[in-house]
């Protein structure tokens, strides 16, 4: 029996939203749940929330759109994600206002005592960081460093500028004063374009598969405009985009010799562009939920567009496989069905990205150091090219990615172990 009686009122836990174009974005009061709901369907939350009975709300409904809608199926998905409370889940009637504000300011309460990084910021310079002209001058700057990588594609440094032949020591602890300091940055960006939206955000430590990555928590950015939406998330690629751009400017300008770089700072300055590089293609492995992946998420309005596109890929091999059980799609619609056709692609290719990246990019970098280390081992004496006192280099060299990747792998070990023991838990109810 439906827990929603037609004469009975029901209680709307309070929520926020906004409105995105053909639908509306909703969100519980920590803005925790989201949910995207027709603008009509929001109609039968505000006519419950100003105390109309379930029947009334369908009347109502059935009056302006000419449709009889199917409540009860709708407030049961409400009530499953939190929004609204059924008869038999109530506080009794004899509870008064008094009690019930109690347990409202109690939810808010909680609700304040959330954290978040650089709450402090000003919402007016994180619109100025963000503003238009600045935004152009970041375009603008990217666009003439892919014009001169055109003109002279020697500009993009090779993996083995990354295999220190001299100063190892030095050049190691340089790398990785460089690489988390910029993926720091990345994440602020994220931050601050957040903040310039009005959404708090926070910085943490995830994952991505088995890669530990850095990033940011700035989940109240849905309940903001679709434009803000965008530039929150593309907020890091786009500082990265832009040095990278401004390095490749001043090494044509070096190579053409209108400034005059010593040679350490050219150097340099070619690993810093290829460590830029390096993060800006980890963005175009669409297998995993990158920038980009959410950028296109929400272009194209998709409620889950990578669960739907490995659905569909799914599909297709069961075509060939018939034992493989199919996923039925015939819920999403037809324009978000052409999106995660032309996504399923889009995933593939993030595939084969990574896999070329490995041999051409990693597995170079790795077998120049490898190789000195088997000649090391081979000939039972310290490389030539290694110094002495470069040796503490190769702990950094080593340590350090081994470190992370172990992190990384726990981490991912860990949410797979989650993820297992939340569906037995699920199933056990």
């Amino acid at each position: 029996m439906s827990s929603y009686i037609a004469d009975r009122k029901v209680t709307v836990l309070p929520f926020t939203q906004q409105s995105d174009g053909e639908e509306t974005i909703i969100a519980n009061a920590t803005q925790t749940v989201f949910l995207s709901l027709p603008t009509s369907a929001v109609d039968i939350l505000h006519w419950l929330a100003e105390g109309k009975t379930v029947a009334e709300a369908q009347a109502l409904y059935q009056e302006k759109y000419d449709e009889l809608p199917d409540i009860e199926d709708f407030l049961e998905l409400l009530e499953s994600e939190g929004f609204v409370l059924s008869t038999s889940t109530q506080q009794p009637e004899s509870d008064s206002p008094a009690q019930q504000d109690q347990v409202s300011s109690s939810s808010t309460s909680r609700s304040s005592r959330q954290r978040y990084h650089f709450e402090s910021f000003p919402q007016d310079l994180a619109r100025r960081i963000f503003s238009r002209p600045v935004l152009f001058s970041c375009f603008l700057c990217i666009v003439i460093g892919f014009f001169l990588v055109v003109i002279d594609p020697s500009l993009i440094p090779s993996p083995e500028i990354l295999v220190f032949k001299q100063n190892l020591t030095l050049m190691s602890i340089g790398l990785y004063l460089l690489i988390f300091p910029a993926v720091f940055l990345h994440e602020m960006a994220h931050l601050i374009a957040a903040r310039a939206a009005g959404v708090p955000a926070k910085l943490g430590i995830s994952h991505r598969l088995w890669v530990l990555v850095a990033q940011t928590d700035m989940t109240g950015i849905w309940l903001a405009p679709r434009r803000q939406r965008l530039l929150a998330v593309l907020a890091g690629s786009i500082l990265d985009a832009a040095v990278s751009a401004l390095l490749i400017m001043l090494l044509f300008a070096q190579q053409h010799g209108w400034v005059d770089l010593l040679p350490a700072v050219a150097l340099f300055c070619r690993i810093a562009l290829f460590t830029y590089l390096i993060r800006l293609l980890w963005q175009c492995y669409f297998f995993v939920r990158t920038d980009f992946y959410y950028v296109i998420a929400i272009a194209f309005n998709c409620k889950d567009l990578m669960g739907d596109a490995e659905a569909f890929l799914r599909n297709q091999v069961a075509r060939v496989l018939p034992s493989l059980q199919r996923v039925d799609q015939t819920r999403i619609p037809t324009r978000e069905m052409r999106v995660v056709r032309v996504y399923a692609l889009i995933w593939v290719v993030g595939r084969i990205v990574a896999v070329l990246s490995l041999i051409f990019i990693g597995l170079p970098i790795l077998l120049g150091y490898y190789f000195e280390i088997v000649a090391f081992l081979l000939r039972g004496q310290i490389p030539a090219s290694l110094a002495p006192a470069d040796i503490a280099g190769w702990f950094i060299l080593i340590a350090v990615p081994t470190v992370l990747q172990t992190a990384g792998f726990v981490l991912w070990i860990r949410s797979l172990f989650l993820a297992r023991r939340a569906a037995h838990g699920t199933s056990g109810h």
